[in-house]
């Protein structure tokens, strides 16, 4: 008798085993064979990212992989209105209402403003063929087209004074990094693009905590295994983006010391609010 339950055992569990796999490839049920237990379909989820920050396609691969049919990038509502989610999308009142009216989750992925301008530029002048006009960001494409309109007028001027002050962009710029305001709402998970692809390749640790942390917003279960393998998933998305040329370039690569006083001038703020300095004396 002990033997035939067994033997029953044995085969529930491989149904259930074949079933969950099948589930998973249908991005119906994200399972974690480590917790034991598959986790059900919960509310949209999307990524959001400041525009040249580089990190849109890495988090959007990421979340895909955890989360399944639940990532979103367009959301339809109950009048069949349709809504684009993803990218770098405005913090606005709407857009709140929006997440909140129907329990939008998402993950916010951020990078240092010095690096997010030196690539922005760097993207306009450098890259025009490759250039996705984000209609979702208005100030974005003004951005773009008031540094292709300046190109080749620089002559002598400081990198930071010429493309924030000179050709007219501070208010552009002001609406880019506005999207970073979204880290202050609940529904909102926030990371730094460089610990969540390890861009330098010297904080592995760093990576696997922020990938947990996603993890935890989310309220998925992951083995420590898993984690690892969705941190050099997130590696792999940008190692393309490295081998362009500049692209490793960083900003106090760049920048003078009247480019920093500059900086500092028109948001030496945002850079405390994001963690990336502590105060203005660097």
């Amino acid at each position: 008798m002990m033997t035939k339950c067994m033997a029953s055992r044995r085969v529930l569990i491989a149904v259930l085993t074949i079933t969950g796999v099948l589930l998973i490839s249908a991005g119906i049920l994200v399972f974690d064979p480590s917790s034991k237990k598959a986790l059900q379909p919960q509310s949209p989820v999307t990524a959001l990212s400041v525009l040249g920050s580089s990190g849109q396609l890495p988090l959007r691969v990421l979340l895909k992989k955890m989360v399944g049919n639940d990532y979103k990038s367009d959301f339809r509502d109950e009048n069949n209105v349709k809504f684009h989610l993803s990218a770098h999308l405005a913090h606005s009142k709407e857009n709140v209402e929006l997440f909140e009216k129907f329990h939008i989750r998402a993950v916010l992925v951020y990078r240092d403003p010095r690096d997010t301008l030196k690539h922005l530029v760097d993207r306009s002048l450098n890259y025009l063929e490759q250039f996705d006009t984000p209609t979702t960001n208005p100030d974005a494409v003004a951005l773009h087209q008031l540094i292709v309109d300046s190109k080749g007028t620089r002559g002598d001027q400081h990198f930071v004074q010429f493309y924030i002050e000179t050709i007219g962009a501070q208010k552009l710029l002001q609406g880019i990094f506005q999207i970073a305001e979204w880290r202050q709402h609940p529904y909102i998970h926030a990371v730094k693009f460089e610990e969540l692809t390890n861009l330098r390749g010297n904080d592995k640790e760093a990576q696997l905590r922020v990938i947990q942390g996603i993890a935890d917003f989310l309220q998925l279960s992951l083995s420590r295994s898993t984690i690892k393998e969705l941190g050099e998933l997130c590696s792999q998305q940008i190692r393309k983006k490295q081998r362009k040329a500049g692209f490793m370039v960083r900003w106090n690569d760049v920048f003078t010391e009247e480019d920093n006083v500059s900086f500092k001038k028109n948001f030496g703020q945002l850079l405390i609010d994001l963690g990336y300095e502590k105060d203005t004396d660097w």
